[in-house]
Parts: structure tokens; sequence; C-alpha cells
């Protein structure tokens, strides 16, 4: 499976059924393009790091998006006569919407489309969410692989696609395409190599999700024997996540303003738990906390006039009139109550 870089991003795989066990040849030509519209120059000579080329160790058995082991939950539309798989989809962008395969196996697969008006499908297996696949691309592709479960205990196991109702600032839609699922029945042999990409890498570097918690995601990996990842947190005294299926982490019960940096690696679940190279460190900072006081002074035993502010400073009365003036945040207590 020979794959076509230009400008070191890769414009093509080629797949096929009818590579056979024989010598096989690649050719490139001076005069090939990837990808490229009438306004692009073609390229006049080519770098080559490698080629791969494997076969899979099993062929998925694939049922069609109207297969009765589908069921679908909210509202979708159904169409025939595209280029996906069996030329028919199932198609929604009511949010929850959710279509569930239920299979007996050891893993499965599911295939959609990627198009520029597609969005975020989330992805559960056996109930638990493990991930959010983008269905966006600049292109449209059809019946492509958008994401394999790791490998299950052998037995019967759910895997549900369902309409998040978000998108890539890029895509023009939130729309999610069922296309295909597929099954495969063995939990793949040890194997000796380490999920890709090696080293790790980031589909969203650490970020604040406010005052007290980090949020990031893992490049999702690709691994015959499944995948799982390891976020370690390098600076800031924050949380390592452990062994976990979902490329998603979450660090809680941070600090207020704090630094803290974190590192992904994956290592597949074969026996031998393969492990890539971690990731570029990376760093986010969680937000400064904000804390609202209250002030009230008294004047013969009662209550005279709250003062209540969410800055830096705050305004109260005056023991001696009715006036407002400003009091700094830094403020001495005496038995618990503020002079004024």
């Amino acid at each position: 499976m020979p794959s076509g870089l230009w400008d070191g991003v890769q414009r093509k795989t080629f797949t096929g059924s009818d590579v056979t066990s024989s010598s096989n040849y690649v050719i490139l030509n001076s005069g090939m393009r990837w990808d490229a519209d009438s306004s692009t120059t073609f390229p006049n000579y080519y770098e080559i790091d490698y080629f791969r080329w494997y076969q899979e160790r099993e062929i998925p058995s694939v049922v069609d998006d109207d297969n009765g082991n589908i069921s679908y939950s909210g509202y979708w539309g159904a169409y025939s006569g595209n280029s996906g798989y069996d030329n028919s989809e199932h198609y929604s962008e009511s949010i929850g919407a959710s279509a569930t395969f239920t299979f007996t196996g050891t893993r499965a697969r599911y295939y959609g489309f990627k198009r520029s008006d597609l969005g975020f499908a989330e992805i559960l297996v056996d109930g638990e969410s493990v991930d959010l696949v983008d269905c966006y691309s600049s292109k449209s592709q059809y019946f492509v692989l958008l994401y394999e479960t790791p490998a299950l205990v052998s037995g019967t196991h759910t895997l549900t696609v369902r309409v998040d109702g978000t998108k890539n600032s890029s895509s023009s839609g939130t729309e999610v395409i069922v296309d295909a699922f597929g099954v495969l029945t063995t939990a793949g042999s040890a194997d000796t190599e380490a999920p890709e990409p090696n080293p790790m890498t980031w589909a969203y570097s650490p970020r604040a999700a406010g005052s007290t918690a980090i949020f990031m995601k893992a490049t999702t990996a690709t691994d015959a024997s499944g995948v799982q990842y390891y976020f370690t947190c390098t600076s800031g005294d924050g949380h390592d996540s452990g062994w976990q299926t979902s490329p998603i982490y979450i660090d809680t019960d941070l600090s207020p303003a704090t630094s803290y940096s974190y590192t992904v690696m994956a290592r597949d679940m074969s026996d031998q738990h393969n492990q890539t190279s971690a990731s570029r460190p990376s760093s986010a900072t969680t937000e400064q906390s904000t804390v609202t006081l209250t002030l009230s002074a008294t004047r013969g035993g009662h209550i005279v006039e709250p003062a209540e502010r969410r800055c830096s400073t705050m305004r109260g009365p005056r023991s001696s009139s009715k006036r407002w003036s400003t009091i700094p945040m830094s403020l001495n207590l005496w038995d618990g109550a503020v002079p004024l």
C-alpha cells in the first residue's frame, strides 16, 4: 500500500484486492501529480522515504447501513445512488440521533463519508463514549473507515455512532453519515510494531477547561491489535491518566492560574504492548478563579447597605456618610468583620 506525498503531505494511498502474491511494481512518473488543480505546477522530482505494503490479518465482514443488526434512534434519512458501500447511506443532523450496531466478535468498524459539510460523530462502545470523529474533509470521500474498536473480549457488543451536533470550524454543516459497519472475529495476533503515528501527536493540544481542569485529545492511533493511550503530566503537579482506550483526557482538581505540561503515548493491545514514543510536550494554563465577596456595614445594630463586586476592588459605605468609597481586595479582618 504505497502512499504518495507532495510537499510533505500525504495525498494518495493505493489499495486494491487485485494485488497478487507475486512481484508487483510501483511506477512514479515525473508528470504525475496528486489531487492538484489546473493552477498547480507538476512536480519534477520525487524524494522517496519508504514504501509500505501489508495485508490485513483478517478481512472484515461488512454490512450495509440498512442491515437488520443496526438500530436507528432519532431522525435519520436514507438515500441511494451515491458512491458509498452498496450505493446507499443513512444521514442525520439531529443532535443525539444514533445508529447502534450489535455484533458478535472482538472488533467492529464504522464506515462513513468525509465531506465539506459534515460534522463530528460521537463513538460509543458498549454504551461508553470513547471518541469523537471528525467527518470533515475539503474533498468528498466515500466508504471511509472512520473508527475501529480496540480488541474486545469475544462475545456480543455494540458500536454506536451518535450525531454530536458540533463541527470542524472549516465545515459548513453538522450532518453525520452511516455508510456501513464491519465485524472482525479475532482479537488480533501479537505484533512487533507500535501503533501509528509514532511518535504520538496531538489532535487537540492541552487547553484550559475552567479554573481547575485541562482538556486534551491525542491523535487517534491505529493498530490491528487495538490501541490504548497514556497521558503524562510532566510539570505543574497534575495527574497522569493511566492506560485508557479513549484518546480524550481531562485532568481535574488542578490549581487556578497554573501552568501544566503534558505528553501522550500509545501502545497496542497485543501481548507485547508495543509502545510509541511520547509526543512533544504541550502546556496550558488554567483560568483564574473568580471570588465574590459581599461586604456590609452596620449602624445601630442594623445592616446598612451591602456591597458586592466581582473585581479587584469593592465599594462599601463609609461609617460617617452615605457616600461610596473604594475598598481594596486586600482586607484586614477582625473577628470576621471588615472595619469601615
